[in-house]
């Protein structure tokens, strides 16, 4: 059985800045966003206005780690953990 692992320890999340600004004394790991979930920019053109770009965005860690959406995402078990501090460290020799 593997342990279990928090993607607030993981070096591919992080917390963008306006995430921090508005959360105020809310807990910080659920603004978390993960650097594996890229999602690229898509351009839709539309016959009146031109083509419009919807901006490319990270998601969130909580959709990557649920399997409901996609079987290739992080998963319940934490597919592509990495540990952000070394003292993490065993943990991630021992998934290995």
């Amino acid at each position: 059985m593997q342990e279990r692992v928090l993607c607030k320890d993981c070096v591919h999340s992080f917390v963008p800045l306006r995430d921090w600004l508005f959360a105020l004394g809310e807990n910080k790991s659920l603004y978390t966003l993960c650097r594996k979930a890229w999602i690229e920019p898509i351009e839709n053109f539309d016959p009146v206005t031109g083509p419009e770009i919807q901006a490319g965005h990270y998601r969130r860690c909580s959709l990557e780690r649920s399997n409901m959406i996609n079987e290739n995402r992080c998963g319940e078990i934490g597919r592509y953990w990495t540990p952000k501090n070394k003292k993490h460290l065993f943990t991630f020799i021992k998934r290995i």
